[in-house]
């Protein structure tokens, strides 16, 4: 039987958020694991699957190097394993 009316929609394998700022400290989004933590399970609980973080580069004032970004993914995806699904 289909059910129409859900308490809560199913989740849209689509929903992926493309401009998050959600690398601790690299620019002017969170400024630590555990408020990326918080919001990545909001996200979640929105029904997104995956996240893009999008960290400003700009060398006079966010110096973000690929190496900079790459490691404080690292760091994140290591603090939040375990904690949520979503992919980063």
């Amino acid at each position: 039987m289909i059910r129409l009316f859900r308490k809560k929609p199913p989740a849209n394998p689509f929903f992926v958020d493309i401009h998050s700022h959600l690398l601790p400290g690299l620019d002017d989004g969170v400024k630590s694991l555990e408020e990326s933590l918080n919001i990545l399970k909001w996200f979640e609980n929105a029904g997104f699957k995956k996240v893009i973080t999008t960290p400003h580069i700009m060398s006079d004032y966010y110096k973000n190097t690929p190496e900079i970004i790459l490691e404080s993914l690292k760091n994140l995806r290591s603090f939040i394993a375990g904690k949520t699904e979503i992919r980063i």
